[in-house]
């Protein structure tokens, strides 16, 4: 698998789905939007891994996002 060391952990697009409870098509559009800034996935063999600490790092920019717009 060529999959780069540059973060410790990278999670299938199944893991993905389940993490965030979306379907397919849902996170497709959230990797095809820029205002939405999702991580975009490495390819192996046409299938699709996340970064994990990608993904916390949106998170953590989402929540302090919505919590700008709250205050």
């Amino acid at each position: 698998m060529n999959i780069p060391p540059d973060t410790k952990k990278w999670l299938p697009a199944r893991r993905v789905l389940e993490r965030y409870d979306i379907c397919d098509r849902t996170l497709s559009r959230w990797i095809r939007s820029e205002t939405l800034a999702f991580p975009h996935p490495h390819v192996v063999n046409g299938r699709r891994y996340f970064s994990e600490s990608a993904l916390v790092e949106w998170e953590r920019a989402r929540a302090s996002l919505r919590a700008a717009e709250v205050a």
